[in-house]
């Protein structure tokens, strides 16, 4: 129910955030291609679980824009 909606959609805001702030620390001086391209396999896997309805009720594409800001 809404109960596990809202645990969910909270689970993917963190791990966004938590993503998005290791792409922005700034102790953080250069990325490697290799680097660049496991975070690119995280955040697809991130999006395939949104997209995979692991919690029913969601309206459209709900779950997946909490990764939307990854791709910018």
């Amino acid at each position: 129910g809404k109960v596990a909606q809202t645990a969910c959609m909270s689970a993917c805001q963190h791990l966004s955030t938590s993503l998005m702030q290791m792409l922005l620390d700034s102790e953080l001086k250069q990325i490697s291609m290799g680097a660049v391209q496991q975070f690119n396999l995280d955040v697809i896997q991130c999006e395939l679980f949104a997209s995979s309805e692991p919690v029913p009720g969601f309206q459209g594409d709900t779950l997946q824009l909490a990764f939307i800001d990854l791709r910018q």
